[in-house]
C-alpha cells in the first residue's frame, strides 16, 4: 500500500510499521519460505542488504529448489560482489532437483564470467534440457570450447548458432576466423 502512490496511506503506514509487520509475519509462520522471500524483498527495497540476505538465506534453507527464491539470493550475492557464493546457490538448487531453466542459465552465465568453462558447458546443457534449444547457448558453448582449445567443437557450435538464428553476425564470423586460424585454415 505504501508503494501505490497514495500519500495518505503512505503517511499512515510508516516504513517502521511495515518492517514490524514483516518481522511479525516471520514469527507467525517460521517454516514458510515465501514469507522470508517477501521479507527479503522488503529489506532490499529498504537497502538493508544484511537483513535481506538473512531472509533470503532462510528461505533458501527451507526450499532449495524454488527458482524465485534461489534467484533472489543469487542476485543479492552477485550484487554484493560475491559471484562465487551466487554460483554456489544456483548449483545447489540444480543438484537438489531444481527445474527452473532461468536458474540453469544464470548459473551458466556466472560460471562463464568466472572463466569456469567446463561448468559453463554443464549448466548450458542443463538449461537446454529444461528449456529446449535457444539462441545464444551455442554461442557461449563455442566460446567455452575455444577457450579450452577445442577449436573444431567451437566451429561446430558457431555453425549451430547460425542455424538457430537463421543468419550470421560479426561476433560469429570473428569467432570462426580465430578458430580457423588456430586450426591452420586461413
Amino acid at each position: 500500500l505504501r508503494d501505490t502512490g497514495n500519500e495518505a496511506l503512505a503517511e499512515k503506514i510508516t516504513p517502521e510499521r511495515t518492517e514490524q509487520l514483516f518481522r511479525k509475519s516471520l514469527e507467525l509462520e517460521p517454516a514458510k519460505p515465501r514469507n522470508f522471500q517477501r521479507a527479503g524483498d522488503h529489506f532490499v527495497a529498504q537497502e538493508n542488504t544484511g537483513e535481506a540476505e538473512r531472509c533470503y538465506a532462510r528461505a533458501f534453507r527451507l526450499d532449495r529448489v524454488d527458482g524465485n527464491i534461489v534467484r533472489h539470493l543469487a542476485d543479492l550475492y552477485s550484487n554484493t560482489d560475491r559471484p562465487r557464493d551466487a554460483l554456489h546457490v544456483l548449483d545447489v538448487s540444480l543438484r537438489d532437483g531444481g527445474d527452473d531453466p532461468q536458474v540453469a542459465f544464470d548459473a551458466a552465465m556466472l560460471a562463464f564470467r568466472l572463466k569456469q568453462y567446463d561448468a559453463t558447458l554443464t549448466y548450458l546443457e542443463k538449461f537446454e534440457q529444461l528449456a529446449g534449444e535457444n539462441l545464444w547457448t551455442s554461442y557461449y558453448r563455442g566460446i567455452c570450447h575455444y577457450e579450452q582449445g577445442n577449436y573444431q567443437e567451437a566451429l561446430e557450435s558457431i555453425d549451430r548458432e547460425e542455424e538457430l538464428g537463421e543468419s550470421t553476425g560479426w561476433h560469429l564470423e570473428l569467432m570462426r576466423a580465430v578458430a580457423k586460424s588456430h586450426l591452420g585454415d586461413v
